[in-house]
């Protein structure tokens, strides 16, 4: 009986978290004008929730990638995604590095931002959604890079 009442309430817990998850989480899977852009890294941005069961990150789970970039156009900041399915492909972006970024504008909190759908660094190319804009971590995330 114990048994079941924590596998319950854990249960509830874990659907509790991810509503609260899904419903602070701004909107990137829509996508806006196309748009791409090379750009250069100025820093590379690990942002997590502050909100919630998973306030100062959940063993890295929740932390999502935001690059501070510049280049000739309108856009400041690129998202990426989770960190921790960028960390699992063979590109890594850091500091100073060049780019070339696809993917659609959209403008939270005032500010213009490009949602990453592909990303090309050196001519290997990292692809994060596809032409929805559907997130490609959704499906297992499976290594998307092509040489």
């Amino acid at each position: 009986m114990k048994r079941s009442a924590a596998i319950i309430f854990f249960s509830m817990l874990v659907l509790v978290g991810v509503v609260a998850f899904a419903e602070h989480v701004p909107d990137m899977g829509t996508p806006g004008d196309k748009a791409t852009v090379s750009c250069s890294v100025e820093e590379v941005k690990f942002l997590a929730p502050s909100w919630g069961p998973y306030r100062g990150n959940f063993r890295g789970m929740f932390y999502v990638v935001e690059l501070k970039v510049s280049s000739n156009s309108d856009i400041e900041n690129v998202y990426l995604g989770p960190a921790m399915y960028l960390d699992r492909q063979d590109i890594k972006i850091g500091r100073y590095d060049t780019l070339e970024v696809k993917g659609f504008k959209k403008v939270f909190d005032g500010k213009t931002l490009l949602v990453a759908q592909e990303v090309t660094k050196s001519g290997h190319v990292l692809k994060l959604r596809d032409e929805n804009g559907v997130p490609l971590w959704a499906d297992g995330g499976m290594t998307t890079v092509s040489y």
